[in-house]
């Protein structure tokens, strides 16, 4: 039994984070009560400033709770590992090391079949499912990889507090994304602060957060200021997202030169506005890149050899028949890769699989009068049919 002049020490390896204090208060609380957070928080606290061994007394009088209540709470805190405790016994007093474990981030809980179990017990099932949807966040894919944990066994799941399958998918997001570079944006940033005023969890489908993170990557935008932007984009009552007005503000958001060893890394705007000359990237210059970021599904670093290649050809010039003729090959060619699209660049004589010279189509007079009304060059068509009957002859004698 504890007593008052028995001493503890507190090692706590790991600050804790606002998402741990987030865990600790919504989720690990109903678990280990109001007194297991006090407890739990005040050792943490005394990790950090404590210079030598105190008694129990001293941490009963700054929780303000007997020592057999502290006792108890240390145990729940034990159940639900969130400490360690080892004891040495002395003549006079025992001394006590309390090892404080991290809570377990949000998702991490959620996921946790003999937490959640628990947690349903003590909050019911409706409850837990409104705050499973709502700590919720973006699951990292596991497609490829083999499961070795050991399973934990110290607490008996109860089979009817079991959250079952198809109920921890629906309150559970599972959004996985494509991992080969189309999209790079920090879905963790973006949820973590968002809440459902801004953007609710019935709009949080996976069409629309692949457009989120598709503009994200192909703007540069960050997730804080993206959050701005899709809360405009939504209406509540009823919960309406416009993919369109996105798009329209993400295209007149200020577009960032960024400084990178790797020029080709770069979000495509910024990419393009590095040849602004400290000029503002057009905004027909910025929705061609969205047709190709979002409609064909380049990555980054294609796109941005794929601007550099057509700036080249058609001397800093870009225009929307020219990069449509050009994605529509390199799509068809299966360009997916950094080292695919260099190679397209540099290709010159390569035959097509099939060992037949590729047929060089020449526009229709009635397409040529089209390109014309539509404001095109006339001069940069012209260079764009000789470059096309050149590409292809090349290409046969190859």
């Amino acid at each position: 039994m504890l007593k008052g002049e028995d001493t503890f020490r507190t090692e706590c390896v790991n600050s804790i984070s606002e998402d741990s204090i987030v865990s600790l208060l919504n989720l690990y609380q109903p678990l280990i009560g109001g007194e297991g957070v006090l407890l739990y928080l005040t050792l943490h606290a005394e990790a950090k400033h404590q210079r030598s061994q105190t008694t129990h007394k001293h941490l009963s009088r700054m929780l303000n709770m007997p020592l057999d209540t502290i006792e108890r709470t240390r145990w729940h805190l034990e159940e639900f590992n969130l400490m360690r405790t080892f004891i040495k016994e002395g003549a006079n007093h025992t001394t006590y090391i309390y090892h404080l474990n991290t809570p377990l981030p949000s998702v991490d809980f959620i996921t946790n079949k003999i937490f959640m179990s628990q947690f349903v017990s003590a909050v019911g099932r409706k409850d837990a499912q409104e705050v499973a949807a709502r700590l919720g966040n973006v699951g990292i894919s596991v497609q490829g990889f083999k499961e070795v944990t050991k399973p934990f066994r110290h607490v008996e799941i109860n089979e009817e507090n079991t959250v079952e399958e198809a109920v921890m998918t629906r309150i559970t997001p599972q959004y996985t994304f494509s991992s080969d570079g189309d999209i790079n944006f920090d879905y963790d940033r973006f949820l973590a602060g968002t809440s459902r005023l801004v953007f609710p969890l019935e709009l949080r489908n996976e069409e629309n957060l692949a457009l989120i993170g598709r503009l994200g990557t192909l703007y540069g935008i960050e997730p804080d200021e993206m959050r701005k932007l899709v809360k405009r984009c939504c209406e509540l009552d009823p919960p309406v997202f416009h993919p369109h007005r996105l798009k329209d503000l993400c295209s007149r958001h200020e577009v960032q030169t960024k400084e990178t060893k790797d020029r080709y890394a770069l979000p495509p705007a910024s990419f393009l506005q590095s040849y602004m000359n400290g000029r503002p990237l057009p905004l027909s210059d910025k929705k061609i890149l969205e047709y190709l970021s979002v409609e064909m599904h380049f990555s980054n670093e294609v796109i941005n050899i794929m601007m550099e290649y057509i700036l080249h050809k058609s001397n800093n010039r870009l225009s929307p028949k020219f990069v449509e003729l050009v994605a529509g090959e390199w799509a068809r060619d299966g360009i997916e890769t950094r080292e695919q699209a260099i190679e397209e660049t540099h290709k010159n004589t390569a035959a097509p699989a099939s060992g037949r010279p590729r047929k060089v189509i020449d526009l229709p007079d009635y397409m040529k009068q089209e390109h014309k009304n539509e404001g095109v060059d006339e001069k940069l068509m012209d260079e764009l049919l000789e470059w096309q009957k050149k590409s292809g002859q090349e290409k046969g004698n190859g």
